[in-house]
């Protein structure tokens, strides 16, 4: 078999010992310095699957195998919670929107379509574009720390510094990056960004629902939310003795939070968007416009599902060339 080749039907049906002579062999055979970090089995909302990790860069990365399956999204099959109803029809009387919950998510979700994935590996953590690490002792960073008193500190589309506990800093310069700029960096490395398909189906790993975890979110927070309201949630579930049922409005809830059946951290904050191979696409959030207007919290939790399309967006990312403060993640192409 081709590395290529593979599909996820073959990946799951191989033994373990055939699973590691792939992973051992491909890692061997890529151009990159990579090494396999191991096998494990990942369960999520209700799945399990195999993975395969690997290290290049100290960043890790998971074995995306190749895959013929529908994506985007049915909205014949979306299920809303009495919460999300509430949630969005207090949302639509605020704001005037003249469409009911169904026909809402469908404009503001992919079409589904079925498409034809090859394997690939794909950086399980998002980086942020545009961060040019720099000395805590250049003269400018030497003076922000004298001004602020804080442990992070952001000047807009300048720099970031950070005080550690440990009494350590980390300065960066914000370094402005066009989507040419991001392309053309990762191609040096023999590196590329995800297309839409391929960030799509990492992310939801083929789940039909309209979030990965399944359709329901929690209507008395936003998925950013980790305040005192917290605290007070899980101390009065605690006080119970643990007698309030678990639902998604469960003081624990976290699906958002965990990695998902490949192993990947993505689509956990909205502000966290994520470029792909096309230009002015944005996946795994909204950039914070929902949160940040007060839309409301089912409108807040929209832009993490695995489908997520606004056309307003994209349409003003063509009049925004700089994408530093979003995030990234690298994919290693398998020849």
């Amino acid at each position: 078999m081709s590395f290529r080749d593979l599909q996820i039907r073959d990946w799951e049906q191989f033994s373990e010992t055939q699973a590691r002579a792939y992973i051992n062999e491909l890692a061997a055979a890529l151009p990159q310095a990579v090494r396999v970090a191991g096998l494990s089995n990942c369960t999520y909302a209700g799945r399990t699957q195999r993975i395969a990790h690997f290290v290049y860069d100290k960043a890790l990365f998971a074995l995306i195998p190749g895959c013929q399956v529908q994506l985007g999204h049915d909205v014949s099959r979306f299920q809303p919670s009495i919460a999300q109803l509430e949630s969005y029809q207090a949302s639509a009387n605020e704001y005037a929107i003249d469409a009911d919950i169904y026909t809402f998510v469908d404009q503001m979700t992919c079409s589904p379509r079925m498409v034809t994935l090859t394997p690939f590996l794909l950086e399980t953590q998002p980086r942020e574009i545009g961060l040019e690490a720099i000395s805590p002792d250049d003269p400018t960073i030497r003076q922000i720390i004298e001004q602020y008193a804080s442990s992070v500190v952001e000047l807009y589309k300048q720099y970031r510094v950070r005080c550690n506990p440990d009494g350590t800093i980390e300065a960066w310069r914000i370094v402005s990056k066009s989507h040419e700029d991001i392309v053309r960096d990762l191609a040096a490395d023999g590196l590329r960004l995800p297309n839409i398909d391929e960030w799509e189906y990492a992310c939801g790993s083929g789940s039909p629902t309209l979030f990965r975890w399944g359709d329901a979110c929690p209507c008395d927070r936003y998925p950013t939310d980790n305040t005192a309201d917290e605290v007070w949630r899980k101390r009065e579930w605690v006080r119970s003795g643990g007698n309030i049922p678990f639902t998604q409005d469960s003081p624990d809830w976290d699906l958002h939070l965990r990695p998902n059946l490949f192993g990947l951290s993505i689509a956990q904050n909205p502000y966290h968007w994520e470029v792909v191979a096309e230009p002015s696409v944005m996946c795994g959030g909204d950039g914070g416009i929902n949160i940040c207007g007060g839309a409301g919290f089912f409108l807040g939790w929209l832009p993490l599902s695995t489908a997520y399309w606004n056309d307003s967006i994209h349409e003003w990312l063509d009049e925004e060339p700089d994408l530093s403060n979003s995030f990234m993640r690298r994919v290693i192409p398998i020849p």
